[in-house]
């Protein structure tokens, strides 16, 4: 008869089953994760403004109040773009660290241009938007600048407590 190993010891083969499966299943997770890498950022074409923005939520176009500002600004200056949401470009070329941000010749710099509103700036610069302001006096530009300082320096950190703190939103961003 052939000796039999102690209790709990394994045998050769049993040993052996295991290493392979651990090694194979090392060599499929491997693989799995490849597919889920970041891939590199690759630019729009040259003559298209694309704004890479955060997620949808309805009835919201984005997320962000920055990136609505910014796609509200496009559509008054009847600037032509494609939006990108996260899930898409999964921040990769993020220049800033935060959304949105844009890349085309449209902005006139090589690259990608973050925060909202250096985008609309550059695309000022290059007479985007032109005339929207212009019946504006002086004194109502000033108090219209800020205002929007205000509204996006304090009022937003209210909007985000609303939407991370309250139930509504949670379920669907989970």
């Amino acid at each position: 008869t052939t000796p039999r190993p102690p209790a709990g010891a394994m045998s050769a083969y049993s040993l052996a089953a295991t290493v392979a499966a651990l090694v194979g299943g090392a060599a499929a997770l491997k693989l799995l994760l490849s597919r889920f890498k970041k891939k590199p950022f690759q630019g729009p074409p040259p003559t298209t403004l694309v704004v890479y923005g955060g997620a949808q939520l309805p009835p919201d176009p984005d997320c962000s109040p920055a990136c609505i500002k910014l796609m509200a600004f496009l559509r008054l200056a009847k600037v032509d773009y494609k939006y990108v949401p996260y899930g898409e470009h999964q921040g990769a070329g993020i220049p800033k660290g935060k959304i949105p941000y844009a890349w085309g010749e449209a902005l006139g710099v090589a690259g990608a241009v973050g925060d909202s509103q250096l985008i609309i700036e550059a695309l000022q610069a290059r007479g985007a938007g032109k005339g929207l302001d212009d019946w504006l006096t002086p004194e109502q530009a000033a108090t219209g600048t800020a205002l929007r300082v205000m509204l996006e320096e304090s009022v937003y950190w209210g909007i985000l407590a609303v939407r991370w703190l309250g139930g509504g939103f949670w379920p669907i961003t989970v």
